[in-house]
């Protein structure tokens, strides 16, 4: 479910959701995170702690030039995987950086409309 919460920061609501994250390989490999839907990341990431729990064997990764939030630039591992929720799937690559929490970028925002209503609710229009 699309709702604002605190996996971010305790003191300022942001939209989340559920995702699930599946090994392309090993359909049987997968767990849920929450994330962060974020219109001011250009690629969704994952925190390093959910290499771990889907376990990096039989992933290749490539490095990657990534800038954080204040700018600074840096080189990040980045894996194809398979994201899930609402009922869409993405076979994508994904960024792997050190926070919490995941996040949703712009690579899968884009091909969606999102309404950002109350502090209570935000929807996610598939495929509009």
């Amino acid at each position: 479910m699309a709702r604002y919460g605190t996996v971010q920061s305790e003191s300022v609501l942001a939209p989340q959701i559920k995702i699930t994250v599946t090994h392309p390989a090993d359909p049987k490999r997968t767990f849920e995170l929450t994330a962060i839907a974020d219109t001011g990341a250009a690629k969704t990431c994952l925190p390093t702690s959910a290499l771990d729990d889907l376990g990096e064997e039989g992933l290749e990764y490539r490095m990657s030039a990534a800038r954080g939030a204040y700018g600074r630039r840096r080189k990040i591992k980045c894996y194809m995987l398979r994201i899930s929720f609402l009922e869409c799937a993405y076979t994508l690559e994904v960024g792997v950086i050190d926070r919490k929490y995941a996040i949703i970028g712009r690579d899968i925002l884009n091909q969606h409309r999102i309404t950002f209503e109350t502090d209570e609710k935000w929807t996610f229009h598939a495929n509009a």
